[in-house]
């Protein structure tokens, strides 16, 4: 990106590459997890290439408002009934290293 200043003069910044993800019913990333369906109503899949140990999930202001420690590997069903309709933050982790993060929309 190139920005002119009010004498004329100018710099180049660096370019940076951002992609925008638009359809959320499934999405499986380089990390290869899979969560569906998006939205959800009352349980919840994800598939990973890896174990996930621990799921977080988070509201539009970032409180903890679910946590799950998993023993079960690489496919597991978490019941979310009891979240209140609206955007959810789902934080996955292998040990204490998160590996991805997805927006969930529970529906009723």
């Amino acid at each position: 990106v190139k920005a002119v200043n009010s004498i004329g003069a100018s710099a180049y910044s660096n370019v940076i590459q951002v992609d925008i993800i638009t359809g959320i019913n499934s999405f499986v990333n380089q990390t290869g997890i899979d969560v569906y369906p998006n939205p959800i109503i009352d349980y919840l899949t994800v598939k990973s290439s890896i174990p996930v140990r621990k799921i977080v999930f988070y509201d539009a202001v970032s409180r903890m408002v679910k946590h799950e420690t998993l023993n079960q590997g690489r496919e597991v069903s978490i019941n979310v009934e009891e979240l209140s309709n609206g955007i959810y933050i789902m934080h996955l982790y292998l040990g204490t290293h998160r590996i991805a993060v997805r927006k969930i929309i529970k529906n009723s």
